[in-house]
């Protein structure tokens, strides 16, 4: 059974943190630990004791199936594997931009792509009756939603990397817009009329998208961008947290099928723009 000590002392002895004065002895004994710290560290989230034991026991089938898939990893362990899981994808430049500090990726700066995007939302806003408060989830440079925080009463992006967050407040500085550091998945969502969410979800296995669903609820209208492939495929195949969507599994992101079963008032798409090995579509569900 795993403890809330335990990820503690995983993330002590990863730090070098370990009594150097340790005997030989000791030493070998902790070296299964020192493995399993490596290992939560590659996991990328947070994880339940069964996927945990999945990874640093590939040998022992069916050890996993002995623990109680309920009991997770704490919730502060969760957020912090999250924020380093894309941490890493910016630093080590995953979604291209070499030379920039934070980049969110070709989509966000190529005209066939962001141009559709910007110009349907920018549309679909402007029909509001009055400018609604907009909530971006997952933010990442802001480069998308710059372009679209004049259309709103006020404008909150929010991301899980303290880092990009401050970029963020540097470089965006406009009366009505701010910037918040959150974890969609752990924490609450700041209060708005619209929630954007550009290409989030596909990062994502489907136990973060779906805590992350239940808490768009409060939101009347969401804006949601996904990477898709061509034609017909199978919806929200699971995968882990990670810089990839789900095209390489042939899959995709689409809420309103199982698991999350989202059922909208309204339903309209807003741009389909081809992309690599599929297209982009925006919806815009109203609930």
């Amino acid at each position: 059974m795993l403890s809330r000590s335990c990820g503690v002392d995983a993330m002590r002895i990863e730090g070098g943190e370990a009594d150097h004065a340790t005997s030989a002895a000791q030493k070998r004994r902790t070296r299964p630990l020192r493995s399993f710290a490596r290992t939560l560290s590659d996991v990328g989230r947070g994880s339940s004791c069964r996927q945990v034991v999945r990874l640093t026991c590939p040998g022992r089938r069916g050890q996993e199936d002995r623990l109680d898939s309920s009991m997770s990893l704490p919730r502060w362990f969760d957020t912090r594997m999250r924020a380093r899981t894309f941490r890493r994808i910016y630093r080590r430049g995953h979604w291209g931009g070499e030379g920039r500090d934070f980049y969110s990726g070709d989509r966000s700066y190529a005209p066939e792509t962001i141009d559709p995007y910007v110009s349907a939302v920018r549309s679909f806003l402007a029909t509001r009756a009055t400018r609604p408060v907009v909530v971006d989830v997952g933010c990442g440079d802001f480069t998308a939603s710059s372009r679209l925080v004049d259309l709103a009463r006020s404008f909150v992006g929010c991301d899980v990397v303290p880092e990009l967050i401050e970029r963020n407040r540097r470089l965006f500085v406009r009366d009505g817009l701010e910037f918040a550091v959150l974890d969609a998945v752990a924490d609450p969502l700041p209060r708005g009329d619209v929630v954007i969410v550009k290409q989030v979800l596909q990062h994502l296995c489907n136990a973060e998208i779906d805590a992350i669903v239940r808490k768009l609820s409060r939101y009347p209208t969401w804006i949601v961008s996904e990477h898709l492939p061509f034609g017909a495929f199978v919806a929200n195949v699971d995968k882990p947290t990670d810089g990839y969507s789900r095209l390489g599994r042939a899959s995709g992101v689409v809420l309103t099928e199982a698991p999350f079963h989202v059922t909208p008032r309204e339903t309209h798409v807003l741009c389909e723009p081809h992309a690599e090995g599929g297209i982009i579509r925006t919806m815009a569900y109203e609930l």
